[in-house]
Formats: C-alpha cells, structure tokens, sequence
C-alpha cells in the first residue's frame, strides 16, 4: 500500500469528502478555510475561505455547492468551481454537523449546546432566504445530523450514544434508542444509502439498516473510534482513532493506537491496518472507486493510502473480491 502525504493545515482536520468522480478531495479543518486537493497528486486546487474553525462541511451531490458549519456561529455557502461566498446563515453558537438534502435544495444543521443557548436541528431551503424553514429542540445532545430516507427523517446522533430521528413533515421524534454506549464520533452511509456504519468512542463501530435502525454488524475493537466508512466496491470497512489527543504527549505514538483498521464488513474480524499518523485520526473517507482511503488527523495532515496489488492479495486471502 503506497501513502500519499499531504499537509494540509496547521491545526487538526476535521472532515473529508472526495468529489463523486474521485480526482478531488476536500478538507476542513480548524484553520478557518475548506481546502480542495487533487487526490492523485496532492496539489493543492483551491481553497474556501471562512470565518472560525470549520468543524464540519458538505458537498453537494452534483458538486457545485459547499456548505461550512463553523466555529464562527454560521455556516457558509460557497460556489465549487469559483470559490465565491454565496450566503451566510446565521447562528446562535459554533456548527456542529451539517448535510446536503437528496435533490441539494435542502440542507440541515445544528449547533451545539453552548454560551447558554439550546440546541436546535435547523433545515434551510437555498432557494429561498436565510431563515429556517424549520427548527427542532432534539431531546438528546446532538454531535452530528444525517437527513434520512428520501428527506423524510433527520437523523441524530449524540454524545451519550442515542440515535434520535426525527419526521420532518410532523417535526416530532419518531425513533430514540440507545446504539452505543459513549458518544458517537460518525457516522457514513452505504454507497446506495440502504444502511450506515457508526463510530463510538466505546471502542466500536456498527452497521445498521436505514430503514428498520436495527442493528447488522458489530466491529470490536481496542481503541476509541472517531471515524469510520463503508467501501462503495468490496465487503470491507474501515475504521480508526486511538488515544485523545490531550494525551498523545504523554505516551509513546505505538501505543496511542492511530493505525487505520480494515475489517471484513460480514465475517466483523480484522483484515489489516496500516499507519499514518503521528496523532489522534479524525476522519477518513473511501474513494468513489474503492481503490483508496484518505484520511485527515490531528496533525494536520491529509493521507491518503492507495490500494496496490500487495493489498489486492491480502484482501484476496480474506475472501474479499480483489479490486484489479
């Protein structure tokens, strides 16, 4: 497995998105600006610049808007191909998570439970004005938002392991079950939506069906994981995290546990890992074609590790279907 290196920002990464054809990808961090780069080379494109630390963003399916939720108490609409400031919307304190809408014309967000100031899931129309066409007090401590099946759901998850749903057109919870035991770090969805894998910092992660919320895989682990994704082309998922990072200074980096973990998405046992950073992982991301994993740490660093022939053969032995 080759390991492409690229430092992207002084302070942490905080998410990863690939383009849909798989030649981009974009980054947030706490530096302020998303930042998009070439994904074969590690050229640097562009960038979009913010107010505050970005803690969370999205693309559009169609790739020509991206969203920011900042620490700045907005999010930012941006155009792709110009790099232009589109809108700005307004908060009551920092974004947490942010989500594009099936069809982009939506999208959702929430704030965090800070400076005396509830929490809400707000869902914004662009073709309209800068004011919620909704807003929702969730009953738990939201850490981040997915819109659900067909927009008809907003899906949370919170610190204290709950998946909350809630139904849009009735704007009342629909769903609230405990899925894990501490706070849920992330969440990624199937390549065709139908179910989605978690990351807890209950050193696990879960596969659950979108539809019913039940539960189909459990991956168990040794270590805290801040991130994981569902490849879009082979049974496997990967994982990772490790030690936090107020920590990291206090221990060897062998034993913060920051390798990146491949598991076999049916059988949930270990396939591999691989290292990459020198610090705590804070999210990772398959590409469109399966055939690499990028990931982003709190060294401010973008890695992006490519699938070669030697893995080909370690997936093979695993009774996954080689990529070449």
């Amino acid at each position: 497995m080759k390991i492409l290196s690229i430092k992207a920002a002084e302070k942490p990464i905080s998410k990863l998105k690939f383009n849909k054809e798989g030649d981009l990808l974009f980054a947030s961090s706490k530096d302020e600006n998303v930042t998009v780069w070439h994904s074969d080379d590690g050229e640097q494109l562009g960038e979009y610049v913010g107010k505050g630390a970005v803690y969370s963003f999205d693309l559009s399916a169609n790739c020509d808007r991206i969203v920011s939720g900042t620490g700045d108490s907005v999010c930012l609409l941006y155009d792709v191909q110009t790099g232009q400031h589109i809108q700005t919307y307004q908060f009551d304190s920092y974004v947490r998570s942010v989500h594009f809408s099936l069809g982009d014309h939506l999208f959702c967000a929430i704030n965090a439970l800070a400076m005396q100031k509830p929490q809400r899931i707000h869902v914004f129309d662009l073709r309209a004005d800068t004011k919620p066409i909704m807003l929702f007090k969730p009953k738990s401590q939201l850490s981040l938002i997915r819109w659900g099946n067909l927009n008809k759901s907003i899906l949370g998850f919170s610190d204290d392991g709950v998946l909350e749903v809630v139904d849009v057109a009735n704007n009342q919870i629909i769903e609230d079950k405990k899925i894990h035991h501490l706070k849920i770090m992330d969440m990624s969805f199937s390549k065709d939506h139908t179910h989605f894998i978690t990351a807890s910092e209950d050193t696990t992660a879960k596969l659950f069906d979108t539809s019913s919320f039940n539960e189909i895989a459990k991956y168990k682990t040794d270590r805290r994981i801040v991130s994981a994704a569902i490849s879009p082309t082979q049974e496997i998922v990967a994982m990772g995290g490790g030690q936090h990072q107020m920590n990291v200074t206090t221990t060897i980096s062998t034993s913060g546990k920051f390798e990146n973990l491949i598991y076999h998405k049916i059988y949930q046992e270990e396939i591999c890992n691989y290292k990459c950073h020198f610090g705590t992982l804070n999210h990772l991301t398959f590409s469109p074609d399966g055939r690499s994993i990028a990931s982003g740490g709190f060294d401010g660093y973008i890695k992006v590790a490519l699938f070669d022939e030697e893995m080909d053969k370690i997936l093979k032995s695993a009774d996954v279907d080689p990529l070449f």
